[in-house]
C-alpha cells in the first residue's frame, strides 16, 4: 500500500466523503424507522383462495373436460355386465325362477273373462194401458238394428224407459238373476225365456182381481250387475230396471221382450190366470204382508216355502 500513491489518495477521498455524510442530518428530518417484524409473518404465508377461473388458466392439465353426447360403456363394462348377467341366469335355472312375495290380504289378479249375469224381470200391467203399452213396445224390435251393439243398446233402454214410465199400471212383478259364464249365456238366457213364458196348459181362471198383461225384460251383461233388493215393492222394483241396462253398449250382450204365453198376442187375461203360470209373482200393493224370502240360487224374492217357486231350487 505504501508503494501505490493512488490507491492511497482514492481511500482518503472515500473515508472523508462518508465522515461528512454521516455529519450532515439536513436529510433525516422526515425519517420513520419501521416497526419490528413479525418472525412468523417471514416463515408462514398465509393461504389466499384462488378463483375458479385463475385456476383452471393456471392449471389446464387437471380441468376436466364436459362430456357430449351419451355416456359409453367401455370393453370391461361390457364384459362385467355379460358375466353377472350369465351368473344370475344359471342361478335362476338351478333354483327354479324367483317366487314374487305375496301378501296374504291381497286379492288374485282378475280373471281375463269376468263372466256375465243374465236377467229377467216379469211385471203385470193393468189391463187398462197395458195392451196399448205392449203394443207399443212390440213395433220398437222393428224400428233398430238388433245386430250391432249400440242397435242393442237403445232398444234395450227403449223397453226398459217405457215401462218405468208406466210404473202406475204395476200390478205385480217378480226378478231373479244368475251369474254364469260366458259359454252358458245362451244355455240361461233360453231357460229364462221358457219361464217367462209359462205353462200354455193354464186354463182362464178369475178370482175378482182383474185382467192384465205380463211382459218380460231379459238382458245379459259382461260381469256384475249391482245387487238385488231383498224385498218386492214398487220402489225396490224400480231401482231394479234402473240398474238393468248397463251403461256402455259393449257391456250388453244380448235382451230380448217376452210376453205370456197366456197372452201372447197382446191381450189381456185375468191375472189369476198368469199367477197361476208365474207362481214367482208378488203383489206390489204396500198392505201385501205375505212372507218371503231371497232364494239363495237366484237371488228372486220368493214366498217362504221350502223350494223356490222361481228357479226350483231346495
Amino acid at each position: 500500500m505504501q508503494r501505490d500513491p493512488w490507491l492511497r489518495c482514492a481511500i482518503a477521498v472515500v473515508l472523508q466523503g462518508a465522515a461528512a455524510h454521516a455529519q450532515d442530518r439536513s436529510g433525516d428530518a422526515g425519517y420513520r424507522r419501521p416497526a419490528p417484524r413479525d418472525p412468523a409473518s417471514t416463515l408462514v404465508r398465509e393461504a389466499v383462495p384462488t378463483p375458479p377461473a385463475e385456476y383452471r388458466l393456471a392449471h389446464p392439465e387437471l380441468v376436466v373436460a364436459p362430456r357430449l353426447g351419451p355416456p359409453r360403456l367401455g370393453p370391461g363394462a361390457l364384459a362385467g355386465g355379460a358375466v353377472a348377467a350369465l351368473g344370475l341366469a344359471a342361478v335362476l335355472r338351478g333354483t327354479g325362477g324367483p317366487t314374487p312375495a305375496r301378501s296374504p290380504s291381497r286379492r288374485p289378479p282378475a280373471e281375463t273373462d269376468p263372466g256375465a249375469e243374465v236377467r229377467r224381470v216379469t211385471v203385470v200391467l193393468d189391463a187398462a194401458g197395458g195392451e196399448a203399452l205392449v203394443a207399443s213396445l212390440a213395433g220398437l224390435a222393428g224400428v233398430v238394428d238388433l245386430g250391432v251393439p249400440s242397435g242393442r243398446h237403445g232398444y234395450a233402454v227403449a223397453l226398459r224407459d217405457a215401462l218405468a214410465q208406466a210404473h202406475a199400471l204395476f200390478r205385480y212383478a217378480a226378478f231373479q238373476s244368475f251369474f254364469v259364464d260366458r259359454a252358458r249365456v245362451s244355455e240361461t238366457f233360453g231357460w229364462l225365456a221358457d219361464r217367462a213364458r209359462g205353462a200354455v196348459e193354464v186354463a182362464p181362471t178369475r178370482d175378482g182381481a182383474g185382467d192384465g198383461v205380463a211382459v218380460t225384460l231379459l238382458v245379459a251383461v259382461r260381469g256384475a250387475s249391482p245387487p238385488l233388493p231383498a224385498t218386492m215393492r214398487l220402489a225396490s222394483l224400480l231401482a231394479v230396471l234402473d240398474a238393468l241396462v248397463p251403461a256402455r253398449p259393449e257391456q250388453l250382450i244380448g235382451v230380448e221382450m217376452v210376453l205370456s204365453s197366456s197372452c201372447a198376442d197382446g191381450r189381456a187375461v185375468p191375472v189369476a190366470t198368469l199367477r197361476a203360470a208365474h207362481p214367482e209373482l208378488l203383489p206390489l200393493a204396500a198392505d201385501a204382508a205375505a212372507p218371503t224370502r231371497v232364494c239363495p240360487s237366484c237371488l228372486a224374492v220368493v214366498p217362504a216355502e221350502p223350494r223356490c217357486v222361481a228357479c226350483g231350487a231346495g
